[in-house]
C-alpha cells in the first residue's frame, strides 16, 4: 500500500436536516441537527485509511477544545498529523442545510479566515491528492517530486497551480465549459504533467479526457440516499487508490463510482448522518 499526502480542508460541519426543500421566501422546519467532522481532509483521508493506505493530513485545526478534539481522534483514527497547524483562533462552524432528498447547500461566511497550508518539514509520500486554493511554496516543491499527484479541480480562478497528473472535477461547478474548456483551465493549473480529467456528473455519466478522447464511464449503480455529503471525496479517494494499483482510468472510475454508492447506502443506513 502506498503513502499518501492529502491536503485538504478539516472542517466541523453543522448539519441541519430540513424537513422540506429550500423555495424562496418560504419558511422551512429542521427535524436534527448535528455537528461533526468533515471537509475534504476527513472524507478523502478516511477511505485511504480504509483502503489499507498510509495517510499524512495538510491541514489546520481551530486552537480550541473542538480543534484539540478533532486532533485527538484523527490520530486515533491512524492519520499522520505532524503536518496538521494549529491556527491562531478558534474552530469555525460550517452550516449545512440538507434536504430530504439529499441535496445540500453550504453556508460560510464571505468574510471567513483564510485557511494555511504549508508542510512542517520533509516529506516522503508516494502519492498526493491536493483539495485546496493555496498551497505553499513548501508543498507545491514537495508535489514535484511525489510520484503520482491528483487534484480536486479548484473553483477560484485565484487558485495556485498546482502540479498534477489528474485533475478530478464535478460538471455541476462548470455547466458552461465543454471539455476542450475543460481541458485548458485544467493545463492552467497542473501544467504540462497532466494526463487525465475525470469529470462526475451527480448519478450519471463519468466523462473521461485527456485532451484529444472522450471517454464515458456509465455508473453500475445509483444510490438514492438522504445525504450525498463527502461522495465528491470518497470517489476521488477510491479512483486514485485503483490508479495506485495499476487498474486502467476506465476501470479505476467505474470501481470508484460503485464503492461510493455501496459507501453512501451504508452511511444512509445507520442512524447518524
Amino acid at each position: 500500500m502506498a503513502r499518501i499526502l492529502v491536503i485538504a480542508h478539516l472542517n466541523h460541519d453543522r448539519i441541519w436536516e430540513l424537513t422540506g426543500p429550500l423555495k424562496s421566501g418560504s419558511r422551512v422546519s429542521w427535524g436534527k441537527r448535528e455537528t461533526r467532522l468533515g471537509g475534504g481532509g476527513y472524507f478523502t483521508g478516511s477511505p485511504f485509511l480504509a483502503l489499507g493506505h498510509k495517510v499524512a493530513l495538510v491541514s489546520s485545526l481551530g486552537n480550541d477544545a473542538l480543534g484539540e478534539t478533532a486532533r485527538l481522534e484523527l490520530s486515533a483514527l491512524g492519520f499522520d498529523m505532524q503536518h496538521v497547524l494549529t491556527r491562531d483562533r478558534g474552530t469555525h462552524i460550517t452550516e449545512i442545510l440538507l434536504e430530504p432528498s439529499g441535496e445540500r447547500t453550504i453556508l460560510t461566511p464571505s468574510d471567513g479566515p483564510m485557511r494555511l497550508f504549508r508542510l512542517d518539514g520533509e516529506v516522503d509520500a508516494d502519492a498526493a491528492y491536493i483539495n485546496c486554493f493555496n498551497p505553499d511554496a513548501t508543498i507545491q516543491k514537495a508535489l514535484d517530486s511525489t510520484g503520482f499527484v491528483a487534484s480536486q479541480f479548484p473553483l477560484s480562478d485565484t487558485s495556485v497551480p498546482r502540479p498534477a497528473d489528474l485533475m478530478i472535477g464535478s460538471k455541476g461547478d462548470f455547466p458552461e465549459l465543454d471539455d476542450d474548456a475543460l481541458w485548458r483551465k485544467a493545463l492552467h493549473f497542473c501544467g504540462a504533467r497532466l494526463k487525465h480529467l475525470v469529470m462526475t456528473d451527480g448519478t450519471r455519466s463519468i466523462t473521461i479526457y485527456d485532451g484529444k478522447q472522450e471517454r464515458i464511464v456509465s455508473p453500475t449503480k445509483r444510490a438514492v440516499v438522504k445525504s450525498t455529503i463527502g461522495a465528491g471525496d470518497h470517489f476521488s479517494a477510491n479512483l486514485v487508490s485503483a490508479l495506485l494499483d495499476g487498474m486502467a482510468i476506465e476501470s479505476a472510475a467505474s470501481f470508484a463510482s460503485k464503492a461510493t454508492a455501496d459507501w453512501l447506502e451504508l452511511r444512509d443506513r445507520e442512524p447518524t448522518l
